[in-house]
């Protein structure tokens, strides 16, 4: 957070993706058409920046004086918002919407920076997120939302030594069209502010495991039916297991696995 003054007054402000709350998510999911072009859209950066501010009713002197600022003080505001821009390097691992409502009935999605998705779900979690980035197809914005929001399971128990801290079902890929029917009454923005936060995590992914994320690997991985799974089985071999042991083991714990591996590799290949 960063704190702005306005002579005497002053006012928190959000400094971070990872500070932002989950009103100014659904700002800005509500104007993805407009954040998406926010470096050319001048008019956006400032509605952005008095959003930021979250004046209420009850400050009515700070008001004033924000209403005061002339054109070339709010022009200068808007640097504030510089954290959002360019939205391609977003990096907000924060789930703000750790559950959402549908057709009364609670979905909910993974823990912050997907720490406890499986490599699989990820898996199809990327491709159906590469799809809608690259091609804008609605169909896999929903399917994104349907493979990370899942109904709870009732046998998930914290105190069962076989519990890997997600109290969602099971990831079904097979279940995937049957889930999507079913969030089919979330409004666009809820499913926007879903897509924001996977590519602020698969962002803070790139940077972590930045040898498994490799051009050649990502190249690899979009162009193949099985995308990521392909390219996990190719590097990791049996480390893990049958296929099928291999796809439920926790994502982050294979990564971290691959990115030594191919540091290894290199420090061999250039002995």
């Amino acid at each position: 957070m960063v704190e702005v003054k306005f002579n005497k007054h002053s006012i928190q402000c959000f400094s971070s993706w990872n500070d932002i709350d989950k009103p100014y998510l659904f700002f800005l999911s509500k104007n993805f058409d407009r954040l998406v072009q926010i470096e050319k859209d001048l008019e956006f950066e400032i509605l952005a920046t008095l959003q930021l501010f979250n004046i209420r009713w009850w400050k009515p002197l700070l008001a004033l004086k924000v209403a005061k600022t002339n054109n070339e003080q709010m022009v200068g505001l808007t640097a504030l918002i510089d954290f959002l821009k360019p939205l391609s390097e977003i990096d907000i691992t924060n789930n703000l919407m750790p559950k959402i409502r549908c057709k009364l009935k609670y979905f909910y999605g993974p823990s912050e920076f997907l720490s406890n998705i499986s490599i699989e779900e990820f898996a199809f979690a990327d491709k159906a997120f590469v799809l809608f980035l690259k091609e804008k197809k609605f169909e896999a914005l929903d399917e994104l939302v349907a493979i990370l929001y899942r109904e709870k399971d009732k046998d998930a128990n914290t105190k069962n030594k076989d519990y890997k801290g997600d109290n969602r079902l099971p990831f079904n890929s097979y279940q995937i069209e049957f889930n999507q029917k079913r969030l089919n009454c979330l409004s666009f923005y809820i499913k926007i502010s879903v897509f924001l936060f996977y590519w602020g995590c698969r962002n803070s992914l790139v940077k972590k495991y930045k040898n498994v994320f490799s051009s050649g690997n990502e190249n690899k991985a979009s162009s193949l039916d099985l995308g990521w799974i392909q390219v996990i089985f190719d590097l990791s071999g049996e480390k893990f297991g049958t296929i099928e042991e291999t796809s439920n083991h926790n994502m982050h714990l294979v990564m971290a696995f691959l990115e030594k591996e191919v540091i290894r590799s290199k420090k061999i290949k250039f002995k």
